[in-house]
């Protein structure tokens, strides 16, 4: 049962990919509800009024490998802008791929 159970979560979060995310975003969100969507971002920058937020390395969708990072920019903590970069394609489910054995 608790097998079950930790597959089950691990299926839903592999679900969230990034075109599933992305269309619930709009402009004017601020950097923590975009967060709350997003996730955690690998990595952000400010200069002045102006944040950059981008997650690397994220699948598109959940039934290819291929990834693709993600960019979101804020003016004054408002979304003004977001999309993708170049899609790398993916070359298997070797990485990907989640084994669980029940224990005697």
């Amino acid at each position: 049962m608790r097998a079950m159970i930790i597959l089950a979560v691990v299926m839903a979060q592999a679900a969230c990919t990034l075109n599933d995310l992305m269309p619930d975003l709009h402009e004017g969100m601020s950097p923590t509800e975009v967060k709350a969507i997003m996730g955690s971002p690998s990595g952000q920058q400010r200069q002045g009024e102006m944040l950059g937020m981008a997650w690397t390395n994220r699948m598109i969708s959940g039934w290819a490998w291929d990834r693709t990072d993600a960019y979101a920019i804020f003016e004054d903590d408002k979304l003004i802008s977001w999309g993708t970069g170049e899609v790398r394609q993916g070359s298997g489910v070797q990485a990907q791929q989640l084994f669980i054995w029940p224990m005697p």
